[in-house]
Formats: structure tokens, C-alpha cells, sequence
């Protein structure tokens, strides 16, 4: 899936984060419905919008 940036796992309440890229809201429909939603074992999904970036730093602190 070329729209497909990142994939992370977590523990707890939320297993997976998809990050993905959309042209506008109806291509990320498309995505969540067509691709995201058929995919095997998929229980739930919360869509989420990325706003804006406050703060980003690459390297660690050390």
C-alpha cells in the first residue's frame, strides 16, 4: 500500500497505528474502507487526524 508510511505497535488498549497519506478525504475513505478495513483480523478502527507538528526533534538527549 504506497500510502502506507508507517506502522507502529503498541501495548495496551490500541495493538497498531497506521500512519497513511491521503490526497484529500475522499482517497483516505477510500483507503480506510477499500484497503484498511478488509484487511484479516481487523476488530476496530479509530480514525485520527494529524493537525499540526508542535515540536519535533531527531536525536536523543544523550
Amino acid at each position: 500500500m504506497p500510502e502506507l508510511l508507517e506502522i507502529q505497535t503498541f501495548l495496551g488498549r490500541v495493538d497498531v497505528r497506521l500512519s497513511v497519506i491521503a490526497r484529500d478525504i475522499a482517497h483516505y475513505q477510500h483507503i480506510w474502507r477499500e484497503r484498511i478495513l478488509t484487511l484479516p483480523h481487523i476488530a476496530d478502527i479509530e480514525a485520527l487526524m494529524h493537525v499540526a507538528r508542535i515540536k519535533s526533534k531527531e536525536g536523543l538527549p544523550v
